[in-house]
């Protein structure tokens, strides 16, 4: 039995890994969805539309942006962790 419980163990291993890895892929997609094209989103403090290429809301001075202090990758504020290296933003 030992070496069953081994195959499942890893069986579980690699779903468990390729899930994490989807999972974040699919977090980088849409963090590049919001930063794609022209469209206009709106300022999560103050709710007026800004341009996705806007550093700071020229509103109210909301930072827009974050970037990771590891990678340099920018997300958009708000996000927590960067989902390229794991690390916290911010």
């Amino acid at each position: 039995m030992g070496f069953l419980d081994d195959i499942t163990r890893n069986v579980k291993n690699d779903l468990s890994w390729k899930a994490a890895r989807g999972a974040s892929e699919g977090v980088s997609k849409g963090v590049s969805k919001v930063f794609q094209g022209n469209k206009k989103t709106k300022c999560p403090k103050c709710r007026k539309d800004i341009s996705p290429e806007e550093k700071f809301c020229q509103n109210c001075g909301e930072k827009l942006v974050l970037t990771c202090p590891k990678c340099s990758a920018e997300f958009p504020a708000g996000t927590k962790f960067c989902a390229k290296c794991g690390s916290p933003l911010n």
